[in-house]
């Protein structure tokens, strides 16, 4: 798995998924682009559900004088050749910073 940042100061990130022959983009965030920096904590691929899956664990960090900061998630769930970001787990995971904590939620265990 590869993330590129649009600009090497500021925005977002994109991906790319490399695997079995197979190159799929990865969407990046909905964040706004521009005033916030993008710090990546945890990549895994794991299973969700029955398919495999890819999440993207990350800080957002506002850059003006209030600092605001939080913690994000991407998922994308990956099945018949396509990447496709799945918001429901995306909000589950909202705060979220660690992968640990991230297997436990996606897991059901406590």
């Amino acid at each position: 798995m590869t993330l590129i940042r649009s600009d090497m100061l500021a925005g977002p990130f994109t991906g790319r998924l490399d695997y079995a022959g197979h190159c799929l983009v990865l969407l990046g965030p909905d964040d706004p682009t521009g005033l916030f920096d993008f710090f990546v904590n945890a990549t895994m691929i794991v299973p969700l559900g029955h398919d495999a899956g890819v999440v993207i664990l990350y800080d957002r960090i506002h850059r003006a004088p209030d600092g605001e900061r939080s913690a994000e998630a991407l998922v994308y769930r990956i099945a018949n050749g396509a990447a496709v970001r799945d918001e429901v787990l995306e909000h589950r995971l909202d705060g979220v910073r660690t992968a640990a904590r991230a297997r436990h939620l996606l897991t059901g265990r406590r």
